[in-house]
């Protein structure tokens, strides 16, 4: 527990770190905290991405990047899209198959180093 908070300290770093990285491409949106009442230990830095408003969609950008040995993955599948409840009644309005169709998460761990977001970087930048 003693490191815990220097686990937490990163997570937020590298958060800043993408925030600051997709500020200026448009169509991208870092997901944050939804109230100045909480504060996010950033487990999970995530992005959106609009392909109708940008050049690529999340998948593009994960391909890219798995491309360049960075490993990324989309939002979790939605359960009602798996085939042991195709034969089911889904009741929403889509919201999670948008964010799963538009959501990226990107490496966020205590262990990602500079040199890793420096390469993280460099294969977004190229690819945009």
């Amino acid at each position: 527990m003693k490191v815990l908070q220097n686990y937490i300290k990163r997570r937020r770093e590298n958060h800043l770190f993408y925030k600051e990285l997709f500020k200026d491409i448009e169509g991208t949106k870092v997901l944050e905290e939804t109230s100045t009442d909480t504060l996010s230990n950033h487990w999970l830095s995530c992005v959106l991405l609009n392909k109708e408003k940008e050049t690529y969609s999340g998948e593009e950008l994960r391909i890219v990047l798995q491309n360049n040995n960075i490993e990324s993955i989309p939002f979790w599948k939605p359960l009602y899209l798996s085939s042991v409840f195709k034969n089911y009644d889904y009741y929403g309005a889509n919201v999670s198959e948008a964010l799963f169709n538009k959501g990226l998460c990107l490496p966020s761990g205590s262990n990602v180093t500079k040199d890793d977001l420096d390469r993280i970087e460099n294969s977004i930048n190229n690819f945009s």
